[in-house]
């Protein structure tokens, strides 16, 4: 990543608790704030590097209280991503590999589908289930959440 790049990167947290990373070329990632055991990320533009690594900070902090959680991505708006990207994921997901539900990715860039195969390759499994179609996403997705309402209702009890 260059010197300019790493300037143009932003983060800043939003009233619901939200982490917006702003990058260059309008490059961005939210990661919703109300993180339990299910993480909600959006991407959008061609990620770089430090948006990543501060991406990852967030959900480090969020991994560290959970047994398990599921990751969900909307990343239907992401055009590509530096190298640096692929290779911090790639280092972040074997660490917390034990405690990862699948991952479910919805996108459209060629480059961001090969990304995924590649990540299933490296972590010897289908972690990423990868979704070109919205509705069946969504739907899939709306499956997690509830699975993931249940388990949080059936340990407060």
């Amino acid at each position: 990543m260059d010197d300019q790049s790493a300037r143009e990167v932003t983060s800043e947290k939003l009233p619901d608790g939200s982490l917006s990373i702003r990058g260059p070329r309008g490059a961005a990632i939210v990661v919703n704030g109300r993180m339990s055991d299910v993480f909600r990320l959006q991407f959008a533009g061609h990620l770089v590097g430090k948006m990543m690594a501060l991406t990852l900070a967030a959900l480090d902090e969020a991994a560290s209280r959970e047994a398990e959680f599921a990751i969900i991505i909307d990343a239907e708006s992401q055009s590509g991503y530096e190298p640096e990207v692929r290779a911090l994921t790639t280092a972040w997901l074997l660490r917390h590999r034990s405690k990862l539900r699948p991952v479910h990715l919805l996108a459209r860039a060629p480059m961001v589908k090969m990304w995924a195969q590649m990540l299933n390759l490296s972590l010897g499994s289908e972690v990423f289930k990868l979704y070109d179609d919205r509705r069946e996403f969504e739907r899939n997705v709306g499956k997690v959440v509830r699975d993931s309402e249940r388990m949080r209702g059936a340990r407060r009890v």
